[in-house]
């Protein structure tokens, strides 16, 4: 009896022509999606798939999707530039649970009374400058923060 070494999973299902094909589309819409992110790399985008010559691309919600139809020949040209041969964009927006969820804001404790006074005492001392602006500018956040609270 002859002891085979296991085959790897992905060469396995490489010997199937179904799997082969979802493999290349798989490769194809990564590649895709890098230069997607090339294009628009301030704007979260997915690509989410190619039918034809039409790339539906995922927004990070209906305003966003209205948005980025406006740019639609900038961000297509960029693609044709890079080699693929696109002639229309549809913008689908994302639900909510797809969307990942951003982080609460972070409430900073408010500064204490006494290093409040302090600050006071050392803008008395300053003279005029981006320093002394600076520390006016909070001593004002902070007491307008006093009052709403």
């Amino acid at each position: 009896m002859t002891v085979q070494s296991p085959r790897h999973p992905l060469r396995w299902l490489g010997q199937h022509p179904g799997f082969r094909e979802l493999a290349g589309r798989a490769d194809r819409l990564l590649a895709l999606q890098e230069d997607l992110n090339a294009c628009c790399a301030s704007i979260d985008l997915q690509a989410l798939g190619v039918d034809g010559e039409t790339l539906l691309v995922g927004a990070r919600g209906a305003a966003a999707a209205a948005k980025l139809r406006q740019m639609e020949p900038s961000i297509l040209a960029c693609l044709r530039a890079r080699g693929w041969p696109l002639t229309r964009l549809r913008f689908r927006p994302r639900s909510a649970g797809s969307v990942a969820a951003q982080p609460p804001p972070r409430i900073k404790p408010p500064i204490p009374e006494d290093a409040l006074e302090r600050l006071r005492e050392l803008v008395r001392g300053t003279p005029e400058s981006g320093l002394k602006d600076a520390i006016d500018a909070l001593l004002r956040t902070q007491a307008r923060q006093r009052r709403e609270r």
